[in-house]
């Protein structure tokens, strides 16, 4: 097997263009330039918060639907929630001072 050396992981300040980029789109920031390396990673954030609003816009319409009385279907409604919830959570914007370690481990 292959030693895995700390070159091969992603440097601080990739994961931190990555993990901004992922913040510049669920905010609808502005593009990057034509051809950059970051414009998937800004569509990754623009389709979690497409995602998040679908379902959050899809709750109040479920709830009338389901009514009080239809208890197991009010746990449909809950799971809507608790998964837009963590979409919303999932790429939060990042603004440090200073950068984060990159995520490897060893």
């Amino acid at each position: 097997m292959n030693a895995i050396s700390h070159d091969d992981f992603p440097q601080p300040e990739t994961v931190l263009a990555i993990r901004g980029a992922i913040a510049l789109g669920r905010q609808g920031g502005p593009r990057p330039p034509d051809g950059s390396w970051l414009a998937e990673f800004l569509e990754v954030g623009h389709l979690a918060r497409n995602a998040s609003d679908a379902m959050h816009e899809a709750i109040e319409p479920f709830q009338r639907l389901v009514g009080d009385a239809t208890a197991h279907l009010q746990d449909h409604v809950s799971a809507l929630e608790r998964a837009a919830g963590a979409i919303d959570r999932l790429y939060p914007a990042r603004f440090e001072d200073e950068p984060l370690p990159a995520d490897n481990h060893g």
